[in-house]
């Protein structure tokens, strides 16, 4: 709702994008230095856990890269800096080492090349994305890390096996309501089994937007959950079998591929409990239907 108050101009996009690369400068100011000085396992900044961060970062990094390649009628020292600021994103999300989020990132790829990067431009995307991977790539513990990309026997995946068993058994106790956020806290003990016993932590959540949705508010909150992914699906392949001159902006791919991101770090994550994160998704969906709904009032390129 705050930006249907916007004006859909170029100035609009370009302060959006210009407060977005402040954001990931920031950020990578703060997580990266720790990172190469002190040898830290991943990377934390803004006080963002580093799950919360991969999806931050990602999603930045998308919307820069979007907007660096794909928007028309701006000064060139603009899409350079937003092309900076889509490098730093995608370091801090190297740097966060969560599969899930590398997993989001690199799928996302191609759709935004073939939706948001003329063919000109495609070849430099091309060269900078293979260079950003192979420099990814090339430090030791980070290619160890993408060696146990399908090892679903480690002790991180083991904890959450056990964390969607709890979710399971409140979801057949309460199917259509669930049992709110203060249930799950409530029962976690007196439920937890596996690697979880003997863990004095108390999670308030269940590492899992789908399972998290349905315990919390029950299965027809899951579902709905379920339906706006969905309809960001069906839009992005409505798009791509559109003539290219019905295209959408850079900033709805943006927003869409963003989107995209949180859904699937949701499949072993969470979103909805953490509030960060959650009016992160919300603005994300703001910009979607912002950048859909008002393409016809698009001024041209000068």
């Amino acid at each position: 709702l705050p930006f249907a108050l916007f004006p859909w101009d170029r100035r609009f996009r370009v302060a959006f994008y210009g407060s977005l690369t402040g954001l990931s400068i920031a950020l990578s100011i703060e997580a990266i230095p720790p990172y190469v000085a002190q040898r830290v396992g991943r990377v934390e900044a803004g006080n963002l856990h580093y799950n919360t961060l991969a999806q931050f970062s990602g999603a930045i990094s998308l919307l820069l890269a979007t907007a660096a390649m794909g928007e028309g009628g701006v000064r060139r020292g603009w899409r350079i800096l937003w092309g900076v600021g889509a490098v730093l994103g995608v370091a801090v999300l190297v740097c966060t080492l969560s599969r899930m989020a590398w997993a989001a990132w690199l799928t996302a790829l191609p759709v935004l090349v073939l939706l948001a990067v003329p063919r000109r431009r495609r070849w430099i995307f091309l060269l900078i994305a293979v260079a950003l991977i192979m420099s990814a790539l090339s430090v030791p513990h980070i290619r160890e890390r993408v060696q146990r990309f399908t090892e679903f026997d480690d002790p991180e995946f083991m904890r959450r096996y056990d964390m969607w068993d709890i979710g399971e058994q409140l979801i057949r106790e309460r199917p259509l309501v669930g049992v709110g956020p203060s249930g799950v806290a409530l029962r976690y003990d007196e439920m937890k089994g596996g690697m979880l016993v003997g863990d004095d932590r108390l999670w308030v959540h269940l590492h899992n937007d789908l399972i998290n949705i349905a315990a919390y508010h029950g299965i027809p909150a899951a579902v709905l959950w379920m339906a706006l992914a969905a309809i960001m699906y069906f839009l992005t392949l409505r798009w791509l079998s559109a003539p290219r001159a019905r295209r959408p902006p850079p900033l709805a791919v943006g927003a869409a591929l963003s989107i995209h991101v949180f859904f699937v770090c949701g499949l072993l994550h969470d979103t909805l409990p953490i509030y960060r994160k959650f009016a992160w998704y919300l603005m994300l969906w703001g910009l979607l239907i912002h950048a859909t709904s008002r393409t016809t009032l698009e001024e041209p390129d000068e």
